[in-house]
């Protein structure tokens, strides 16, 4: 008999990757943070309309807050995992390979922008309140990616709101 736990456990039958587009590996991830990216943005920028902030400025925002945001989510993960990257140094600049981190993607991907905004003399904190609302759903939409290829995840449960992968390659 099956315990109730595992019976009732959410199952992840997904392969992490779904694809190759030429010599690039296609991920749920990957997918998702870039749809988080698309959403987010989109968002930010209605907001932009409804409360009057000039959306010209809040694409140009956008168009350095996405690039500062990758950057950013690279040079944390770099950080984070120095025992590696300090041995390799040529594999910092290797995007399809190791990691990104979201905190990382925030604090740069509010940090360009917001340098950018003080330097032009914008309302930076109208400009915040329009950015918060896409950066939450972007960051939402991303984590789907996340729990679809098993990362971030806790201890091994036998709770029935689990997770079980079946894919082999989970």
């Amino acid at each position: 008999m099956i315990p109730t736990a595992v019976r009732l456990a959410i199952d992840i039958p997904f392969d992490p990757d779904f694809g190759k587009l030429g010599p690039f590996l296609l991920t749920w991830h990957g997918l998702f943070t870039a749809l988080g990216i698309l959403g987010g943005v989109w968002l930010s920028l209605r907001v932009a309309e409804r409360v009057h902030f000039d959306v010209d400025n809040a694409y140009t925002l956008a168009l350095i807050g996405v690039p500062s945001g990758i950057i950013g989510a690279r040079l944390l993960f770099v950080a984070e995992h120095w025992d590696f990257y300090g041995a390799n140094p040529a594999q910092i600049i290797q995007l399809t390979e190791g990691g990104i981190s979201i905190w990382g993607a925030v604090l740069g991907g509010v940090a360009g922008p917001l340098a950018y905004a003080l330097w032009k003399g914008w309302d930076v904190a109208n400009g915040l309140d329009v950015a918060a609302p896409g950066l939450i759903l972007g960051m939402g939409i991303g984590r789907i990616g996340d729990l679809i290829n098993g990362e971030h995840l806790a201890r091994a449960t036998d709770l029935p709101w689990g997770v079980i992968y079946t894919h082999p390659n989970s």
